[in-house]
């Protein structure tokens, strides 16, 4: 049906202060053509705003155009095409540096300077901070500079004709192009540029038949993949520990110490990859691959889902910007191969229980932390880049109750995966834990909700590489933290490769939602969550506690128009956000947003 929503965000506030202009706009509109036959979909959203972080710089600017269209000529034949344009400038905020207990549990941030800014070379030079003091910070203070920027464009077009044949069978064409431009800098010294192009075309046919009675429903085809990536990076002088963020609003390398490294493009300096950062490279990726999936009735209560997948790689990657005066720039070229399989069972007791198991074992090819190019460590491809393993097992069953006015489920998973690190590598991982979720919803107008997780991670025989070593009172010249372990830590100042626990991991987490909505058009709800403390970093030196947030929602509806205000974290707790991943756990830390308020309008025609 003839369809338009317009939807404003209108602006965010905060009685404590930080407020800023955060105004959105969005317009999604459906138009039918042709009845049955024709139909166009556009949408669009708008916003180019501050934020809270507006003094050092930080803006969350995008624009975003999509299209689709369906036409249906006979009843058939259809060919659907969907594309979209988008741009988006949103810097990292990055966080507060220099995180330790005293800075989250007492907001106390280190102050001092780096010792030796003078002295700084590439390739793995550590810096130590000589501490002053410390000081409280306010809510906007980040490692953010005015000058740093991260800008995307990015297009894809998809095109999908499908036919409908008497037998029931359908055949379907998929082909998909995308272009992405990457630029991201920060003034601390990190910069990384990415071209990325990618078209694909998938054929697939899917059947329906009875044997002996039961059901079959069989999928197979072959997909063709072209992937070209340009990326440069630099990291080389990479010291963010040593900016001491209370005594400004911009942290520039180029003024604290002399940069090094290759101009490239936007005339920034990089290092190429036989210089020792494998991320900047040229590389071209055709994968085809060929795949079957079978879906068996065996019983009425019983259904089982297996799937192949054979995928070959041609590949070929070179240095994107080799050293001046080297005769050749490093370059390689293979052909790899790697094989995907996934086994399902359903089972159906009753009508309202459902159990399920399954296995998934995939392959992915390692591409760059930088944008998906190859990476050339050592000057040649590695086999075992094209075969990123990851195994998983899960379990679980889904019931229901009272006509389905409240349902529930139970799931338990254990993964085993890969995770590329910064300069090349990989550090084994295992993820395990059980999930448990209820919900009721008695009429249309109020539901409940409730989540509650355990989850446990681990490296596995491994060492994940940490900027500025194992140790938290190695960036410092006077000890923050507890004493580190010597025996895990070896002489280059990572750790031996062992099973450590994951750190920013809650292993409890609580989610729940309550939500009404009133006949005369006022609406409520009231969500939030509640994690487990989480280890810091790998030495457990510093450990972010246990913390909540919580959110409230007031809405009026009417037929054609729906206004409603939000207050996010009401409580207005200060709650850290650990950074993600080892590599900077000794040198960020986030910090959720305070207090506020924002206004949403809603228009329907």
């Amino acid at each position: 049906g003839r369809r338009t929503v317009v939807d404003f965000r209108l602006g965010s506030w905060s009685a404590g202060g930080g407020s800023h202009r955060y105004a959105m706009v969005r317009i999604d509109h459906n138009l039918p053509l042709v009845e049955n036959h024709l139909a166009l979909r556009i949408s669009y959203e708008g916003q180019e705003d501050e934020t809270l972080y507006a003094a050092n710089g930080g803006r969350d600017d995008h624009q975003d155009f999509f299209l689709a269209v369906l036409w249906r000529p006979t009843a058939r034949f259809s060919l659907e095409f969907n594309g979209q344009y988008a741009w988006q400038a949103a810097p990292q905020i990055l966080g507060v540096n220099r995180p330790y207990d005293g800075l989250i549990r007492d907001g106390q941030y280190l102050t001092g300077k780096a010792v030796d800014f003078s002295s700084v070379a590439p390739h793995g030079f550590s810096l130590r901070t000589a501490v002053t003091g410390t000081t409280k910070l306010d809510a906007d203070r980040t490692l953010l500079s005015r000058g740093d920027f991260s800008n995307a464009n990015i297009a894809y077009g998809q095109l999908i004709a499908r036919w409908r044949f008497e037998s029931g069978a359908t055949l379907t064409i998929r082909t998909f192009v995308e272009h992405i431009n990457r630029r991201r800098h920060h003034e601390f010294s990190y910069t990384e540029y990415v071209a990325q192009d990618t078209v694909e075309n998938r054929t697939e046919l899917a059947l329906e038949s009875n044997w002996f009675g039961r059901s079959n429903e069989i999928l197979s085809g072959f997909t063709v993949r072209y992937e070209n990536r340009e990326a440069y990076m630099n990291y080389f002088n990479y010291y963010p520990y040593g900016f001491d963020i209370s005594t400004g609003r911009s942290f520039r390398a180029a003024d604290a110490y002399g940069l090094f490294g290759q101009a490239g493009p936007g005339n920034r300096l990089f290092f190429g990859a036989e210089e020792g950062i494998p991320e900047t490279t040229r590389s071209k990726v055709w994968s085809p691959a060929v795949f079957w999936q079978h879906e068996i009735e065996l019983h009425e209560r019983f259904t089982v889902l297996y799937g192949v997948r054979g995928n070959f790689y041609l590949a070929e990657a070179e240095d994107a910007l080799p050293p001046p005066g080297a005769p050749s720039p490093w370059k390689d070229e293979g052909e790899f191969t790697s094989g995907d399989f996934n086994l399902s069972a359903l089972y159906r007791p009753g009508r309202n229980l459902t159990a399920y198991a399954t296995y998934n074992l995939t392959h992915a090819v390692d591409g760059s932390t930088g944008g998906g190019a190859i990476m050339l460590a050592g000057g040649s491809l590695e086999t075992d880049d094209f075969r990123v393993e990851s195994e998983l097992w899960e379990g679980g069953m889904r019931f229901s109750f009272n006509e389905n006015r409240a349902y529930g489920s139970l799931t338990a998973f254990r993964q085993d995966r890969f995770r590329s690190e910064l300069g090349g590598g990989r550090s084994g991982i295992r993820m395990e834990g059980v999930e448990v979720e209820g919900v009721v919803q008695p009429d249309e107008r109020f539901y409940f909700l409730a989540n509650l997780t355990y989850t446990q991670g681990h490296y596995r025989n491994a060492s994940p590489f940490i900027l500025g070593g194992a140790d938290l009172n190695g960036l410092y010249d006077t000890a923050v933290a507890l004493p580190a372990n010597a025996d895990l830590i070896g002489g280059d100042g990572q750790m031996i490769p062992g099973n450590y626990r994951m750190t920013g991991v809650s292993s409890w987490v609580f989610k729940g939602a309550v939500g009404y909505q009133g006949e005369t058009g006022w609406g409520c709800s009231l969500w939030g969550d509640w994690r487990s403390p989480q280890n810091g970093n790998i030495l457990a030196q510093y450990t972010i506690p246990d913390q909540h947030t919580l959110n409230a929602l007031l809405r009026y509806r009417r037929e054609k128009w729906e206004i409603s205000v939000s207050a996010l974290n009401f409580t207005n707790e200060n709650n850290w956000v650990h950074n993600g991943d080892d590599f900077g756990s000794l040198v960020f830390i986030g910090r959720e947003l305070p207090r506020r308020l924002e206004m949403h309008l809603k228009l329907r025609f």
